[in-house]
């Protein structure tokens, strides 16, 4: 048997070097022990398939498999601390190379959900709109949950503004009309019409869907800090730059260390300064009734 060439034995170490680990996880099942197991895939009829140590590969019928733990490579903790510091970019550094192959599993109940939605955010708040609706095309096939869909749809509508496909929006819209003020796609809703609004410049219908998502999300830590931060700048716009100044002191209040924060503060120097107030004497002088 001849050897193989050096150029092809360098090229399958290289490969297997740069394979990725198995993606593993803990089963747990219904009416049976939970089992550590290393992921495989989905068969044609949605059963899981899996390597079980001594059992090598088996399946499992979805009625089966209650939820699906993933171990992570990552601290969720540290995670969102980059996240609130608004370093999205980073955020999606960590995330994509561990939850990308976690895709084809998030139909199951899972502990991954939660991770998946704050990575296609950060893609959106960086600047990614390609890729972050790319992710959502994704989310859509792989999560049938009527809830999540909705959501899915009010952040694709966002990110369809950031790319400039303001003549995909409308429609996007229009299937979460009407909106549940209270609902997890409200808020990625209400920011895409206020942003498209803008982008046609109606800034009345703008600040319309802005004072709706400060209204009725304001304690979101998400949507809450750009929302006012933009609502800062269309007032500046419009030539009210004390709204404008007021708007941005709530923001340093509520969220003072956020990205939006650090943006305002520098940009707050750049307005006008304020009316001088009346002063005293005038104000006075107008109010004595004038003599006979």
């Amino acid at each position: 048997m001849r050897p193989l060439p050096l150029a092809l034995l360098l090229l399958a170490a290289a490969t297997a070097a740069a394979a990725p680990p198995p993606l593993t996880a803990r089963l747990k099942l219904r009416g049976r022990p939970e089992q550590k197991v290393e992921l495989l895939g989905r068969a044609a009829n949605g059963s899981l398939r899996v390597r079980a140590g001594a059992q090598g590969e088996i399946g499992f019928d979805t009625a089966s498999v209650k939820e699906i733990e993933f171990a992570f490579p990552f601290d969720p903790a540290a995670v969102q601390q980059l996240y609130y510091a608004g370093q999205y970019g980073a955020v999606v550094t960590q995330l994509q190379p561990a939850l990308a192959p976690t895709i084809p599993f998030l139909g199951f109940t899972n502990n991954a959900l939660p991770h998946v939605r704050l990575w296609l955010q950060c893609l959106y708040w960086d600047g990614q709109y390609d890729a972050a609706l790319a992710l959502a095309r994704e989310l859509r096939r792989a999560v049938p949950d009527p809830v999540f869909q909705r959501e899915l749809r009010g952040l694709t509508a966002a990110a369809l503004v950031g790319a400039g496909r303001t003549n995909e929006v409308g429609a996007v819209l229009q299937s979460l009309v009407p909106v549940d003020p209270h609902s997890p796609e409200a808020a990625p809703c209400w920011y895409a019409g206020a942003q498209l609004a803008a982008a046609r410049k109606d800034l009345p219908a703008a600040q319309e869907d802005i004072a709706r998502l400060i209204a009725f999300r304001r304690h979101d830590p998400d949507w809450m800090p750009p929302a006012l931060w933009l609502s800062a700048q269309w007032y500046a716009q419009a030539r009210h730059p004390d709204v404008a100044r007021q708007i941005v002191k709530e923001l340093n209040t509520l969220y003072p260390n956020s990205r939006w924060a650090v943006q305002a503060a520098g940009w707050e120097n750049t307005l006008p300064p304020p009316a001088p107030a009346a002063t005293n004497a005038a104000a006075q002088d107008q109010a004595k009734p004038q003599e006979k």
